[in-house]
């Protein structure tokens, strides 16, 4: 088997594997992204010239009666995009009346949030997991009277993550 080299398209690390693996899913060592490993031959970009790309019959499998056409539409101009995100009470003062605004946005937005990972300034999300000590309780009550042990997984502990890139954010961090 042929070794392949391909790149993280999250941090960009270089690693190596056998061309039996294209096709797959596989999970970044470094940054542990998850993402589906395309060979050379997969078009990335739509043609320039406007015609519709001609799909590989002789992999067994394809399906040579399906056509895939590719939609030309002119870049945004440098003119049409905004330099500076909007200001926190524009958002605010956008929303059309009757429109209930989630808790998270009530107020003022704050622009002071940056992700870590990928420098978004999109709110976190919020998250919960059962804590160490509620896996510990499980554990106890589950051993001891076999009824309660559901008690334990109830004592829970939140943790905030990127609604961008997805990465867990650090504790102190919010």
């Amino acid at each position: 088997m042929a070794k392949i080299r391909f790149s993280c398209p999250r941090c960009q690390a270089v690693m190596q594997t056998s061309e039996d693996k294209l096709g797959f899913d596989i999970a970044c060592p470094q940054c542990s992204h998850q993402f589906t490993l395309v060979g050379q031959d997969v078009p990335t970009k739509p043609p320039a010239s406007g015609t519709v790309p001609q799909l590989n019959t002789d992999r067994p499998g394809s399906l040579a009666e399906e056509t895939r056409h590719w939609v030309n539409q002119p870049a945004a101009s440098d003119a049409n995009v905004a330099k500076t995100p909007p200001s926190s009470s524009s958002m605010v003062d956008n929303i059309p009346a009757g429109i209930a605004i989630p808790p998270i946005y009530q107020g003022t937005v704050s622009n002071a949030f940056s992700c870590p990972y990928c420098q978004t300034r999109q709110p976190p999300i919020w998250k919960s997991e059962v804590s160490t000590a509620g896996w510990i309780a499980c554990v106890v009550l589950g051993c001891t009277t076999c009824i309660f042990f559901w008690v334990g997984l109830l004592i829970r502990d939140k943790y905030t993550v990127c609604s961008s890139c997805k990465m867990r954010l650090p504790r102190n961090f919010v």
